[in-house]
Formats: structure tokens, sequence, C-alpha cells
């Protein structure tokens, strides 16, 4: 039978060799209950914050490491005045003729959602074309609405005014999204009358 016999006497002075292991606590001289106060919050803090952002999605900070948006142009209303619009919608018309607010248009409904844009401001460009030859009617581009996104992503559905074309035959208004001078998505309304 072979094998080596181990010197009592030689144990204690292998075990004293070893360095002795602090903890870390100890190491930077905090007190063990303070530790534990320590350790306790860095568990807390991200898991409250997190539950605060569920509550409140207005709060959560934009990362802006995305950017897009979505239309879906719906149902048209047809023959609707700007003063009717103004009304609907609950906007004041300071500074507006008695003939302006009688401009003949449309209303459609819009789907509007944005990505990666809090607290910016998107805008609502929209240009008309005939509906059986497919070329633009007037100044394309037009300027027409600005929305604010509140939270890094909303949807929302808008009711947009469009003023009639004011030509006979079917048009079809093009509305475009846009993030300054980049346009995020686009969409297409169905065929309504020209208003002549």
């Amino acid at each position: 039978m072979s094998g080596a016999l181990a010197d009592p006497a030689a144990a204690p002075a292998a075990a004293s060799s070893e360095p002795v292991r602090q903890r870390v606590h100890e190491r930077l001289g905090i007190p063990r209950k303070l530790w534990h106060v320590f350790v306790a919050l860095v568990a807390v803090v991200p898991a409250t914050v997190a539950l605060v952002f569920t509550f409140a999605p207005s709060l959560r900070p934009d990362p802006q490491e995305h950017l897009a948006g979505t239309l879906r142009a719906g149902a048209v209303d047809d023959g609707v005045s700007l003063g009717a619009y103004l009304q609907r919608v609950g906007q004041a018309s300071p500074g507006l003729t008695r003939d302006q607010l009688r401009l003949p248009g449309h209303v459609v409904f819009v789907g509007v959602s944005v990505e990666g844009r809090k607290h910016r401001n998107v805008s609502l460009r929209y240009s008309i074309y005939d509906a059986r030859r497919g070329t633009t009617i007037g100044p394309p581009d037009q300027s027409n609405e600005f929305f604010r996104a509140d939270t890094p992503d909303d949807s929302w559905v808008a009711q947009v005014w469009v003023p009639s074309a004011g030509t006979a035959g079917k048009v079809f208004y093009r509305l475009m999204l846009y993030d300054g001078s980049t346009m995020l998505a686009y969409a297409d309304t169905k065929p309504v009358g020209g208003g002549a």
C-alpha cells in the first residue's frame, strides 16, 4: 500500500500561510448593516423606476434610437366648411374672415402613429391629385396640421380638414407625415368629389 502520511504539525502552518479573505464591505470599511441597506437599495431602485414608467409612460425618456411613423387615411366627410370643422374640433377661429370660414372642404379621419419623437412636433402636409390621371392639382406639399407626441410611442386618430379642389371629377388627397424635412409616412384618401 503506497501513500504518504500527513504530518499533523505541518497542517496549521499551511492554514496560517493563506491570506484571510475579507468581505467587500469589510475591505471598504463599511459597517455590515449599512452595507445591507445599500445592497437592498441597488435592488429596489431600478424596479421602482420601471414601475413608475409602466404607470406613467409620459415620464419615460425618449432614447431616440428609432424614428418611424405610420398614417392610415380612413373615412372622409364631404362638404365640411372650415368654420364647421373648427367648431367640430373645438378650436377658436381668431383672425379668420367669414369668407375664410365658409371655405368648402372635407374632413379626413387619419390614424397617426409616431415612434421615437417624444415631446417633438411632427407635421402633416397634403397634396391634391386628379383621381383619373394621377397628376397633382395645385401646389404640392401644403402645410396642414402640427402634432405633438407625448410619449416615445404615440398613436391616435386625428380629424384633418383639407380644402375642396374646386375641380370637376374625382380627386384624392395624399397626406404626408413629416419630422422636419424627413417624410415618415404617407397615405392616400379614397377618391372624393372635386367640389366644382
